[in-house]
């Protein structure tokens, strides 16, 4: 019984932890992260994109 209570606790305590690291560094738009496509909207506003010159 006791170990069960230290497990719920550490259970807790872990649950806290992953939702403390997910709100900071979120994988999924539903945690705030953004997708793909507005990633190469903000790129565009940056410099332009030139074409590698093919080595000879």
């Amino acid at each position: 019984e006791t170990a069960m209570r230290a497990l719920g606790v550490l259970n807790l305590l872990y649950v806290a932890y992953l939702y403390r690291a997910l709100a900071a560094h979120p994988l999924s738009p539903q945690w705030g992260a953004s997708s793909p496509e507005e990633e190469d909207a903000e790129c565009e506003e940056g410099a332009e994109r030139l074409p590698l010159a093919p080595r000879q």
